[in-house]
Formats: structure tokens, sequence, C-alpha cells
């Protein structure tokens, strides 16, 4: 397929993809990813192709070098495991750093998974334990009947802390993420060490725009989701473009989460439960707010707005980024969490456990 020149360079680049069989490809997984020596070679020449084109070349990414252990440890990669919390939903999560590292929990946006953070784990330091969480109703979690509100992500996090006998941590958010993250700091000030807000906004309030797709698309969803649908809602967000094997596997987690999820985070913002509005000022833990300047949907006056309501709280915008920032550039992001970590260790003292953790209610 020619390329067309008003399109953006992402689109072009994931035309290429189609050339290869889809279940041809090496699994993501820092758990299960065995790539197979037969297909690198078999598909020299595909990637000789897309390198010509302009795409990222993925024998140099650690999406085809990463290999399991025998405890399920990518040699490059997190150990992805689950939890089964004491409200009996199961969380898959992604963790990876010096357990007595300063504890770091990473929550994504809506339909995406712990994968969301996948580039970003790869350029953080041992000295950080992180845990990048799939949130109830998505990825591979469980789907409980009901229950998608953000108080209802908010007590599932509390839960996690308690099952990694975790006393407080750097909570980090994307989107929806970032209004869970809101919410536990507002509620559990004493279990949030530091809160990072990316792509947030003081309120997730219906807007006119959100009426539209409610009232067009989601309210008349089924099973299964539309892959163009999704496709479309994760190039739409792209500024710049990211590995084309990342992309494919966003899309594929993205398609996990079923139309009741889709249609019950929406109807969370009728009940006006995302306004923070008249609440930040009860957000004393340190905090960093990351915006990107081309994200249509949260403005940076949504950042300046989050800025202004909490006290000493920093804002970093990234220009050229937008509302998937964490996707487009994740060295800078991860260079920018660690500074602020060091940060809130200066002002108050690494975070503590409760004890040793319990591994029985765990899966490898």
């Amino acid at each position: 397929m020619p390329d067309e020149p008003n399109r953006p360079a992402y689109a072009r680049r994931t035309t290429i993809r189609s050339k290869l069989p889809a279940d041809k490809g090496p699994s993501l997984s820092g758990r299960d990813a065995r790539p197979c020596a037969t297909w690198k070679t078999g598909c020299a020449a595909f990637l000789d192709q897309m390198a010509a084109a302009g795409a990222p070349d993925l024998r140099e990414s650690a999406f085809l070098e990463t290999s399991a252990s025998e405890d399920g440890r990518g040699l490059m990669g997190p150990v992805v495991k689950s939890v089964v919390l004491s409200n009996r939903v199961r969380l898959p999560y992604a963790e990876q750093g010096d357990p007595t590292g300063v504890p770091l929990v990473l929550l994504h946006g809506f339909a995406d998974s712990w994968r969301s953070f996948e580039l970003v784990l790869a350029h953080l330091p041992e000295s950080i334990h992180a845990f990048a969480l799939t949130l109830r109703g998505h990825g591979d979690a469980s789907r409980p009947a009901a229950g998608y509100g953000l108080r209802d992500f908010a007590a599932d996090l509390a839960a996690f802390q308690e099952a990694m006998h975790l006393r407080t941590a750097v909570i980090v958010g994307h989107s929806m993420g970032s209004a869970v993250g809101l919410r536990y700091a507002i509620d559990h000030p004493k279990r949030t060490k530091g809160l990072v807000l990316v792509g947030a906004s003081p309120t997730m309030e219906a807007t006119a725009a959100a009426r539209e797709f409610w009232d067009s698309i989601v309210s008349k969803l089924t099973d299964p989701i539309e892959p163009a649908l999704v496709r479309g809602m994760t190039e739409t967000a792209l500024v710049q473009p990211v590995p084309l094997a990342f992309l494919e596997a966003a899309v594929r987690e993205s398609l996990k989460v079923p139309a009741v999820v889709w249609k019950a985070a929406f109807e969370s913002r009728w009940r006006r439960e995302g306004d923070y509005s008249d609440e930040l000022g009860k957000i004393k833990a340190p905090t960093l707010i990351v915006g990107g300047a081309q994200d249509a949907g949260y403005p940076r006056a949504a950042q300046e707005a989050l800025a202004s309501a909490i006290a000493g709280s920093q804002l970093l915008v990234y220009h050229d980024a937008g509302h998937l920032l964490h996707w487009e550039e994740p060295q800078r992001f991860a260079a920018d969490l660690v500074t602020f970590v060091q940060g809130v260790l200066e002002r108050g003292g690494a975070p503590s456990r409760t004890g040793t953790r319990a591994i029985g209610n765990e899966t490898a």
C-alpha cells in the first residue's frame, strides 16, 4: 500500500505489520516470551523492509530478545504474576526491582493493562520496586458483574497494597488510572508516599464529546468489541510512532475488555464520580503532573488546573508528546519518575513495609 502524505507516521508504519502472519510472531510477555530462532531467521527480509520504511528495527529491541527463565522472570523484563485480593478479585501484575527498594505502583488507563507500562519498566533502575497492575475488568483480571467505578478501583489498590505488605508507596496513574490515583490519595493519604498523574484532569465529568461518543458508539457496544474501534482509538491518541510489536500487543490487550466494562466506565462519569474539583486541596503527598502538549483530550489547561489546586505539585510538559506520552517517550518518562522518587525520599525517607510478604495467594 503506498504511503499517504497526510497519514501520520504511526499509521503508515502499521500497514507493514499486515504482511506478517499473526500467529508467527514471538510473545511479548516477560513470562512466556520464548522467541524462535527459526522465526527470526525466516523473517529477516521482513525486518529489513520495516527498517527501510523507517520503522524501529525490532532486532535491536527487547521484544525479540527477551527470554524466560524457569522461575518465570524474563531476562530483560518483569515477572508477571497475579494475586487474589481480600475481596476475591484477581489482579495480574508485573513486578520488578529490588524487593527492598522503593515501592512504585503503576495504574494504567481505560482499556489498557499492565503492559501500558512495559516500555517504561525497561528503563527503571533496580532500586525501584515496581508493580504494574491490571485493573479489574481489564486484560486478564477478574471481571465481576459490577464494581467499575473509581472508588472500586481505588479499593482494589488498597487491598493490593495490603496483600503486598506495603505501608506506603508512590502511586503512578495514567488517564483513568490517574483518576484512581487521585481518589486513592484523597482517601488514603497516609498510604500515598507520592503521586504521579499522567494525562490527567481535575474532573472526569462527562463532556459533550463524551456524551456523543456514548450515544453513537459505547451504548451500542456488544461483545466481541470490534478491533477497528480499538485500533482507531489507540492510533488517534498517538502523536509519535511507537514500536509496532508493542502497538499490536496493546490493541490485543484492549480487545479483552468486555462491553459491560466499557459501559460501566462511562456510566461512572454521568454520576460525576471523577470530579475532584472540591477535594484536590486534601492531597498532601508530593505530586508530579506530567502532560503531553499534543494531548487533545486532556489539554495543558487541565494539567495547570491540577497543579494550581494541589499544593506544592510540579508540572512537566512533554511538548512533542500526546496522551500516550509514556509510550512515546518511555526513557524520558522513566528518568522523570526516578528523579521524582529520589526527591520524595529526600523529603520523607524510604517507604516502609508492614512485614514479610506472604506468597500463598500469588501465582507466578
